[in-house]
């Protein structure tokens, strides 16, 4: 459990801003993970206000190279 938080740490300690996005659809957010990533905000927030929120979640999370540190915050939104 250590590892994983001082990994989380240095993370978001190494940009000054953390995104907090809400996403239509599971593409959007590994778009914007992916976008984010490039543009220096490694670290970001997808809040569970949609139905899509879980699944783009784990899309972006799952992106190979794991270019992005994606979290996940709220109550799942219903359709």
């Amino acid at each position: 459990m250590a590892q994983k938080t001082d990994a989380l740490r240095t993370v978001l300690t190494g940009q000054a801003v953390i995104p907090v996005v809400a996403v239509d659809s599971a593409a959007a957010a590994v778009n914007l993970a992916r976008a984010l990533a490039a543009g220096g905000l490694p670290a970001i927030e997808i809040t569970l206000r949609t139905p899509a929120a879980l699944d783009a979640y784990a899309r972006a999370a799952a992106l190979p190279g794991n270019p992005a540190s994606v979290h996940a915050a709220g109550q799942q939104a219903r359709e």
